[in-house]
């Protein structure tokens, strides 16, 4: 999975208690907090006032905060309860993936969901978030900036709203079309030679690597100079909204190779045992199924495919492969290792 060792802006309570802002689920650079640890702050009350300023302290326990008009003035004590909604503004961009490194975590525009927040005093709110937090508190949000590329941290107390309601996210809505039972495989592998070559943003839809806002921009507006004339695929990863592990995934799902649901698919321990637990890790290929003398694995990158003709010695049969999301297979094939070697739970495995 990629990280990075980043430090999270900490507003403090007290002496003795630090709340530290839930972490989005994307890798974003931190600016510096404040001296005196104070966040700039836009808050929403419930009576329709929205004010700027600066949040002093916050506890979600007691569910309530401090919040000052300016610098040097006097904090004022504010109970959730009379608050409708808290944005923290200084915006955190998201960090650019790092040339090389591993990619576990959806892309962020895959992440993106619409909200509709339904006010227990009536109306509503509605936005985009890119991930959420559930609290006791409240909800926690976080929010496209005004800025390409930036998040802004919200908090909606949960005394504000009867309910919220999200959309599916792009890998959701994806994961509907995915592959999860041994007859749809079958009649999905019978059918690749026969299946029409889909245009690429087709297929990075279909795996929920983008979202169709981030396609129709990227095909409408290729930005800048250079990058009229450079594939969409190439283009979309040189702007860092997929990997080169993504692009190659849905190279292979354009011609035809098909998608599997690995969190619903059931998995044949037969067929898991023709393989070995490192041959499983070398190639990162993950037995599904067994037909007639075909054995049907899960890889995740294209050029896995060729070198998986190797196990069919290995397996005594015929090897066809098919696509899993990345992250996926690696939890899957992190399972295997754990239900095949008595040392995993105490070794860790790395990939």
């Amino acid at each position: 999975m990629t990280s990075f060792d980043l430090p999270l802006p900490t507003i403090s309570l007290d002496a003795h208690h630090d709340w530290h802002w839930p972490r989005p689920p994307v890798v974003c650079e931190v600016p510096a907090s404040l001296p005196d640890g104070v966040e700039p702050c836009r808050i929403d009350t419930t009576n329709g006032v929205s004010v700027a300023g600066e949040l002093v302290h916050f506890d979600a326990d007691a569910q309530q905060l401090r919040f000052r008009m300016n610098r040097g003035g006097e904090p004022l004590l504010l109970p959730f309860d009379k608050i409708r909604r808290l944005t923290l503004t200084t915006p955190w961009r998201i960090a650019p993936p790092t040339p090389g490194a591993p990619v576990e975590r959806l892309a962020a525009t895959a992440q993106v969901r619409h909200f509709v927040v339904n006010l227990a005093d009536g109306g509503s709110l509605i936005g985009q978030t890119r991930g959420r937090t559930e609290h006791d508190a409240g909800m926690f949000l976080f929010v496209p900036g005004d800025d390409e590329g930036t998040l802004m941290r919200q908090f909606i107390p949960r005394g504000a709203y009867s309910s919220i309601e999200f959309s599916l996210s792009s890998e959701e809505r994806a994961e509907q079309r995915w592959v999860a039972t041994p007859e749809a495989l079958l009649a999905a592998i019978d059918a690749q030679g026969r299946a029409p070559i889909k245009p690429l943003g087709e297929s990075l839809l279909e795996l929920g690597l983008v979202s169709q806002e981030l396609l129709e921009q990227a095909m409408r507006a290729p930005g800048a100079a250079g990058l009229q004339d450079m594939p969409l695929g190439e283009r979309l990863v040189f702007q860092g909204h997929i990997d080169r592990s993504d692009l190659t995934t849905a190279l292979a799902h354009k011609m035809g190779y098909p998608m599997v649901n690995l969190s619903c698919f059931p998995v044949d321990p037969q067929a898991a045992r023709l393989l070995s637990v490192s041959v499983m890790l070398e190639f990162r290929a993950l037995p599904l199924m067994t037909d007639g003398a075909r054995l049907i694995v899960a890889v995740d990158d294209l050029k896995s495919i060729a070198p998986l003709q190797a196990l069919r010695s290995l397996a005594g049969r015929d090897v066809v492969p098919v696509l899993a999301p990345h992250g996926r297979l690696t939890v899957a094939l992190t399972q295997a290792a754990q239900d095949g070697d008595l040392w995993a739970h105490n070794v860790p495995t790395q990939f």
